[in-house]
């Protein structure tokens, strides 16, 4: 017997997992099974490794995309500094998330690569914090707002896509094409 992952099991795997890694490993790939443990006995791991590897390539590939918004938007605003920059954080990943599906195109690679980028906000904004309270609050609250995002409005179009399961590791590099000319404007 199977049960359906969820979407907040996805991301709490993932962002536990980027959260864990270093920056710099020489074979990001190495570790991608580290610590895979589905909740339940019911819940093949095979998925979470999915999600893993295709969340890893997007961000390796559009890296430098990813740290080019995130100096502009966390960096070199001074919103660190500012004690309610968890809320304007929110607040812009917010406009980020709309605009990447504002014209209503649902796939796979779009889903994954907002995963992706708000895991890659919280690594790099634990990096520059020093706080792990700060930088806990912050992942909670991404992880909490990513969740509701994405089954509020793309729940459905999940399901019926053969959930979380069914995301197949050989998804085709154009996916994630449209992520990246978004982060290069």
């Amino acid at each position: 017997m199977t049960r359906y992952i969820t979407t907040l099991e996805i991301i709490k795997d993932y962002f536990a997992f980027r959260l864990n890694s270093t920056d710099e490993v020489k074979d990001p790939y190495q570790n991608i099974s580290k610590n895979c443990r589905a909740d339940c006995k019911f819940v093949r791991p095979e998925t979470y490794l999915t999600i893993r590897k295709l969340a890893l390539k997007a961000e390796c590939e559009h890296r430098e995309s990813f740290d080019c918004y995130l100096n502009k938007m966390l960096f070199e605003t001074k919103i660190l500094m500012d004690e309610n920059c968890e809320t304007k954080i929110l607040n812009q990943i917010k406009e980020i998330a709309n605009m990447v599906f504002d014209d209503n195109c649902i796939n796979w690679g779009r889903i994954v690569i907002i995963i992706s980028f708000l895991a890659y906000l919280s690594f790099r904004y634990s990096c520059k914090v020093n706080s792990i309270s700060k930088a806990s609050s912050l992942a909670c609250k991404l992880i909490e707002w990513l969740t509701s995002f994405i089954t509020c409005k793309y729940g459905i179009w999940i399901e019926c896509n053969g959930g979380w399961e069914k995301l197949s590791i050989k998804q085709d590099n154009s996916i994630f094409n449209m992520f990246y000319s978004f982060f290069s404007k």
